[in-house]
């Protein structure tokens, strides 16, 4: 499945024209997959907002894998795979986090600038201290962060691939050191599962409400 979003307010679904509220009922499955990925792929300036609405659809009609479509500079297409939450939207992903103890870095981002537990840095300072800290705390971290609706949607995908390849990044620095070759996916799976569950992506999307609960919180 394929959705491209223009800059006019367009949308269009496998090719044909619809409307985002007539998603969820358009939405094709195929018995044949265990999983279904639906391209999606937005104008750079669309708001993440209508995004927001569309990823609601999805979870409507429990289609959860997605995978967000950029053009880089060689205007080369590349895409991120994003699992969306099993969620419903009187639900708060806050909700759905097991209460544990662990360190939580509260993140808020915008088409201008980005917070850290209230702290104004960089993209590049956000990829190194999140690295330094999926080092040092393993699994036991939580990282909550809050787009911006009004952000656009290529800041939103960048920002989101940053976060993500903190990750990716402190897995493979492990597995190179642990076991030679740092492209652990590649490898048998119980080591790719084991350095997984040792660095497991405890990243959360939150929405504004959220933000403020956790803000406000006494």
């Amino acid at each position: 499945n394929s959705i491209y979003y223009d800059s006019h307010g367009n949308l269009y679904y496998n090719g044909r024209k619809t409307a985002i509220k007539d998603l969820a009922s358009q939405f094709r499955t195929d018995g044949e997959y265990e999983i279904i990925y639906t391209l999606i792929y937005c104008d750079r300036n669309v708001s993440l907002s209508k995004l927001q609405e569309i990823k609601r659809e999805l979870i409507k009609s429990q289609n959860y894998f997605v995978t967000y479509i950029t053009q880089n500079n060689k205007n080369q297409l590349e895409g991120i795979n994003v699992r969306l939450p099993h969620i419903t939207e009187s639900e708060s992903i806050l909700d759905l986090i097991p209460e544990n103890n662990y360190e939580a870095l509260i993140c808020q981002i915008t088409n201008d600038k980005i917070l850290l537990n209230g702290k104004e840095i960089s993209s590049n300072q956000l990829f190194q201290l999140l690295k330094d800290k999926i080092s040092q705390k393993k699994n036991e971290l939580n990282v909550k962060v809050y787009f911006d609706d009004k952000m656009n949607y290529e800041r939103y995908v960048k920002e989101l691939y940053n976060i993500r390849n903190a990750y990716y990044s402190v897995r493979r620095e492990y597995s190179k050191i642990k076991f030679g070759d740092s492209d652990y996916e590649l490898m048998d799976d119980s080591v790719s599962i084991k350095i997984r569950d040792l660095y497991p992506m405890r990243f959360f999307e939150i929405n504004e409400n959220d933000f403020k609960r956790i803000k406000y919180a006494p």
